[in-house]
């Protein structure tokens, strides 16, 4: 059940999964371009 689940989310545009730690990146990229 949860992989059709992944299944239905990943079929729409625009829509990545990401780790905890791609997550984190992001955001100490994100916040760093704030200071």
């Amino acid at each position: 059940y949860l992989e059709m689940l992944y299944d239905h989310i990943l079929a729409h545009e625009g829509i990545v999964m990401w780790t905890g730690a791609e997550i984190l990146d992001w955001y100490r990229a994100e916040t760093a371009k704030l200071s």
